[in-house]
């Protein structure tokens, strides 16, 4: 009797089934679930060299980032918005499922979230269909997929106006340009550029101006710190700025202590947004001139976590002459949005 009542509420239990918004980015995992994030994570893992298998993922692989030694390689499964690595990329997503707690196979997947999942629209097919063959080989048996830069502009309620709207997101590796009009995406691209292509550049200024050698957690801090676009000349604050880094000699190998300036660095990355400049005034050039004009006049909405370096709201909306619009928390949009989705 003990047993029966106790395997019912199990089963109700199970019944209860979570909605979960999924936005697997090629740096960033991010998770979601009733409004509160619950995974925020690294898109990689760390794997043994010879046996191929996976040691850890997310944050606790993400620190080996520099400090690779013959024992471990890390694996980043997710290449500019597309899956790099079947193989990793399903690993990755098994182990994710189980370290959140649906990896249980007895409930007979009873207990199995349901899973939207964010996906750029300028994906081939085939690179939308290996997406979905890695959730369903990993068992994640409840996926739908939906289209980020709806699920983005949802979270700032445009994506039903009858308008054209466009939206650009901007990731670690890659940055999406897309063009929505009601709940259709009706012109989408990809460009290899991103938050990653400034983090380069600052880790090559470190190497050339201090001969320090740095890792990528200490180059990302320099940039949150120092990094700043700007079409204008730039403010005496920003230049006197100055952030202390440890390091190595890239000479003697010993352990190494600079302080890095904001000015090079302002400098090194100053012609870096020029390259997205270009690529949205190529896109809008294949497009209609009705809804480039359409697209201009509503302003242009900015999404994604390479949206937050410093300046680049103001360096859009001067180089592209119209408002530009971003949340708080540009880096959620997606997850917002497809929760909005989720519950309608």
């Amino acid at each position: 009797m003990q047993h029966t009542s106790r395997l019912r509420s199990i089963q109700k239990q199970a019944r209860k089934t979570k909605i979960l918004a999924f936005d697997m980015g090629s740096t960033q995992t991010r998770i979601s679930s009733e409004g509160k994030q619950i995974w925020q994570e690294a898109t990689c893992l760390a794997v043994h060299p010879q046996s191929r298998m996976a040691i850890s993922i997310g944050t606790a692989a993400y620190r080996l980032l520099g400090k690779r030694t013959s024992k471990t390689e890390l694996i980043f499964p997710i290449e500019y918005a597309a899956v790099g690595s079947m193989h990793y990329a399903v690993e990755y997503l098994r182990i994710l499922r189980e370290q959140l707690g649906w990896g249980a196979s007895w409930m007979g997947g009873m207990n199995q979230p349901i899973v939207y999942c964010g996906m750029y629209d300028s994906l081939s097919p085939l690179e939308k269909q290996q997406f979905a063959h890695c959730f369903s080989e990993a068992g994640w048996t409840k996926v739908r997929f939906y289209s980020a830069a709806l699920a983005a502009l949802q979270a700032s309620k445009r994506s039903s106006l009858d308008t054209p709207h466009c939206i650009i997101d901007i990731g670690g590796q890659s940055t999406e340009l897309a063009i929505a009009h009601g709940e259709q995406v009706i012109a989408s691209t990809k460009i290899t550029w991103g938050g990653l292509t400034f983090t380069d550049a600052i880790q090559r200024l470190i190497i050339a101006k201090y001969h320090c050698a740095v890792s990528w957690h200490t180059t990302e801090a320099v940039k949150k710190e120092l990094a700043f676009v700007t079409t204008n000349e730039i403010p005496r604050a920003m230049k006197q700025k100055k952030y202390s880094i440890a390091g190595k000699d890239i000479t003697s190998q010993l352990g190494k202590t600079v302080v890095v300036e904001a000015e090079p660095v302002i400098e090194a990355v100053s012609q870096l947004p020029e390259t997205l400049i270009t690529n949205i005034q190529h896109f809008f050039a294949a497009l209609p001139a009705e809804i480039v004009t359409s697209c201009l006049e509503q302003g242009i909405v900015l999404t994604g976590g390479g949206a937050k370096l410093e300046g680049m709201v103001e360096y859009l909306r001067q180089t592209l002459k119209t408002e530009i619009s971003i949340s708080d928390s540009p880096e959620a949009d997606i997850l917002r949005g497809l929760e909005v989705v989720a519950s309608t």
